[in-house]
């Protein structure tokens, strides 16, 4: 990944893993309230810094799969997900994570948000989406009749738009899961 001290007219490539075989790619990264960094990438990758990233340290994850993205909530709670919608919190910034279960969905996950109301939703392949009202502990499948591939989700009014590879999709989630 690249940083930069000068907002943004020169940036330093930055190299935290030193291994020729090795090069995972780095989806996402958060900032929870105390400043904390925490990035997520392919082969279960995650990393934390304290230290407004000038150092970064690995924090495993029992998983054999990539993260597609990382999402920190307003507990300061972190949710990293990705390949076969696989889901997993952390409450303690990495040391520790759990698993979610999901459900019967398998397809990958590549976006997530926390809406207004604190609702939490993933999004991605075939349409998926999956909603939690408790803080990510667990989801509920609000997946679209069309298997179209979702690759954003963002927040809108009292619910949430969604984006796919044919453009945006409207809003939903709207007054117990009403669309428009």
């Amino acid at each position: 990944f690249f940083t930069t001290r000068d907002g943004g007219a020169t940036w330093a490539k930055r190299v935290l893993w030193n291994d020729d075989e090795f090069d995972a790619h780095l989806y996402g990264i958060v900032r929870l309230s105390d400043g904390t960094l925490m990035m997520a990438g392919e082969m279960a990758t995650v990393y934390r810094s304290r230290d407004n990233g000038k150092t970064w340290q690995q924090k495993p994850v029992d998983y054999d799969g990539s993260f597609f993205s990382i999402l920190g909530l307003n507990d300061d709670s972190v949710l990293v997900f990705g390949m076969r919608s696989n889901v997993y919190r952390t409450t303690d910034q990495g040391e520790s994570w759990e698993e979610v279960d999901v459900g019967d969905s398998k397809a990958s996950l590549v976006s997530g948000a926390q809406l207004k109301d604190g609702r939490v939703v993933l999004v991605g392949r075939s349409g998926t989406v999956l909603e939690s009202t408790d803080m990510g502990k667990t989801f509920s499948d609000r997946s679209l009749k069309e298997r179209v591939g979702l690759n954003a989700v963002l927040p809108w009014g009292d619910g949430y738009a969604l984006f796919s590879d044919k453009g945006a999709l409207g809003t939903h989630g709207i007054a117990a899961g009403q669309n428009r």
